[in-house]
């Protein structure tokens, strides 16, 4: 199940911290693995994008599945702030919403899912499934 965020009132900034896309996290409490961290590493470099909304129980969740070390590395857009055109350009109509590789996938995806539509080959040993 995913929220629906109604267009007319997203509000969209991008929330990253550093030039390297790293995002501004909201409770992050689980570790991250190996496989975890290799896979974030894989979609950074491959320019993947997270929309969400931080109040968004499945963006939290999602934000969950990476753990504390591998969720900073993901680019991420939250659709509620300053920067609304990013959402509403990108047409985000639910959230999480990702873009890989130029389509959009929107809902929570499990790690193995993300791995499959970004190419991903390494590890998939997640421990945060």
């Amino acid at each position: 199940m995913v929220s629906v965020v109604a267009l007319s009132t997203v509000i969209a900034t991008v929330a990253t911290a550093k030039p390297t896309g790293q995002p501004i996290l909201v409770s992050q409490t689980s570790s991250s693995g190996s496989a975890e961290i290799a896979l974030a590493d894989h979609l950074s470099r491959n320019g993947a994008i997270m929309y969400g909304v931080n109040s968004c129980h499945y963006c939290q969740s999602q934000k969950q599945r990476f753990g504390s070390t591998a969720w900073p590395k993901i680019k991420y857009v939250e659709c509620v702030g300053n920067g609304a055109n990013l959402c509403n350009q990108a047409k985000i109509r639910v959230t999480p919403t990702w873009f890989i590789k130029g389509a959009y996938y929107p809902g929570e995806l499990s790690l193995f899912k993300l791995a499959k539509v970004s190419g991903y080959t390494g590890a998939t040993n997640f421990k945060n499934k």
